[in-house]
């Protein structure tokens, strides 16, 4: 481990446990690989799909969790991952697991493509949602990311041509 690193994850949470998180997770020197928004929506390209398509296969993958919302911006993605725990015969893998598994399927899938040099950033943002106030403000949040894209911190008109 570096030194002086920060760590990421919340210190004594366990991410195994039934709980809702929102993740950022961008691309390495936030590229704009997923495609492009235009007039407020996100066009999608064929390495945004494969974003989109992974985000599904975790859903679909493991019973004990849901998404109930997700986006693919051009160079990060965001979701809320519900971790419920409504399973009989899965191990509950805890978020960490869960968040490196679908980066290192998109990375897969997206080098298959054709952009071999394609690499997320090392870590990632997670946000323990506690409450109904908050679980609402981020879903409304996710929902408008496409319109507000040019506001986003990670909008770099030079990084969006």
């Amino acid at each position: 481990m570096q030194k002086n690193r920060k760590p990421t994850r919340m210190k004594g949470h366990d991410y195994g446990v039934a709980a809702m998180y929102f993740i950022t997770s961008s691309v390495k020197d936030n590229r704009c690989v997923f495609g492009k928004v235009s007039e407020g929506k996100m066009n999608l390209n064929s390495y945004g799909q494969v974003a989109e398509e992974q985000w599904h296969w975790l859903k679909d993958h493991y019973a004990f969790l849901t998404i109930p919302a997700f986006v693919v911006m051009p160079n990060h993605v965001h979701a809320i991952i519900y971790i419920h725990g409504k399973t009989t015969h899965q191990k509950i893998r805890p978020l960490p697991q869960l968040i490196s598994a679908y980066k290192s399927r998109v990375s897969a899938r997206i080098r298959e493509l054709g952009l071999h040099d394609f690499c997320w950033h090392r870590s990632y943002y997670d946000h323990l949602i506690r409450n109904e106030y908050s679980y609402m403000n981020i879903l409304q949040y996710i929902r408008d990311n496409p319109r507000k894209w040019h506001q986003d911190s990670l909008f770099s008109k030079k990084r969006s041509q």
